[in-house]
């Protein structure tokens, strides 16, 4: 108890639940009524900017930073960043919150909870979320590996290629 699973261990689980991932966002999304969302029936560019980025300029800068800043003076880069994280995405069911603190094993099986932020959107952005868990510091040479896979598994189900995919992911972690 209390000590880690070795690398290799870790990096199986990751990919088990990446598959986990694109089964939901690829699979589930053919019977996924987007009327059942809670906020926005899909993730887009006025989601973006409405919950990811104002809520930044809230909660970090204004509110941790103590700063005063307007979501107007960072309008232009912000109507950027969201243009290139929907340029590229591989569309589907996302779960919106894919932290480890959503994820539960149980017997050697990965579950996925915590479903109220679920919509249609982007895969990136759920993969982003669990590479860049704020409670998991995941090495950058095993998150570089695991999106590897991740491309690999997407691009076998969808065809795409897999720069564009990248390009998504890095705007989606921003």
């Amino acid at each position: 108890v209390g000590r880690e699973p070795p690398e290799e261990i870790i990096f199986s689980w990751y990919k088990t639940i990446i598959d986990i991932i694109v089964e939901l966002s690829l699979g589930a999304a053919a019977g996924y009524d987007p009327a059942w969302a809670y906020q926005t029936a899909a993730y887009d560019k006025a989601l973006i900017l409405e919950k990811e980025c104002r809520y930044f300029i809230d909660a970090f800068l204004n509110g941790y930073l103590g700063r005063r800043d307007s979501f107007d003076a960072h309008a232009a880069e912000f109507n950027g960043l969201a243009d290139k994280a929907m340029e590229n995405p591989v569309m589907g069911l996302m779960h919106r919150d894919l932290q480890s603190r959503n994820i539960m094993r149980n017997k050697n099986r990965f579950y996925l909870i915590d479903f109220q932020g679920a919509r249609l959107g982007p895969l990136q952005y759920d993969l982003a979320s669990l590479l860049i868990d704020p409670y998991v510091e995941l090495p950058q040479a095993t998150q570089s590996r695991l999106l590897d896979y991740s491309i690999e598994i997407v691009g076998q189900r969808t065809g795409m290629a897999g720069d564009k995919f990248r390009d998504c992911f890095r705007y989606c972690c921003l």
